[in-house]
């Protein structure tokens, strides 16, 4: 008698870890997404001579690293995270240290299991922050 509501609970823990899986998954690779669409627009940003002054202090063009973080979400993008956006792209010059670009990415994926059980989520909102700092070596 007690067999059929142990199988029950097992099949829903199943899928409650099924969906959580599914969800740290696409948080890292949104992770990843954010840090090297970062990193990218920092390579970007300071690869003309123009962003260097006479006193050594580097200059990142801010439009630059929007358009490459931009460009760099549209390609890489992956069908498992869906439709990512990037939410913000700050670049911060504070004097005295390296000038950082900050990306902060987001996208909703689908929970497969969630949705049957009552009070699930259908889908799940997932943001990730990437930083780079551009640091150059004399």
């Amino acid at each position: 008698m007690l067999m059929p509501a142990g199988l029950l609970i097992v099949f829903m823990l199943a899928a409650v870890s099924v969906d959580a899986a599914r969800s740290f998954q696409a948080k890292r690779q949104l992770v990843d997404l954010a840090d090297s669409s970062a990193n990218d627009a920092v390579a970007a940003a300071i690869a003309t001579d123009r962003q260097f002054t006479v006193d050594g202090v580097i200059r990142l063009d801010a439009e630059t690293a929007r358009a490459i973080v931009t460009e760099a979400v549209a390609i890489r993008g992956s069908s498992d995270l869906g439709d990512v956006s990037v939410v913000s792209v700050r670049v911060e010059h504070e004097p005295g240290s390296a000038p950082v670009v900050e990306v902060v990415l987001e996208t909703r994926i689908r929970s497969l299991f969630a949705p049957a059980v009552p009070g699930g989520a259908e889908t799940v909102t997932l943001t990730a922050t990437g930083r780079a700092a551009a640091v150059v070596a004399l």
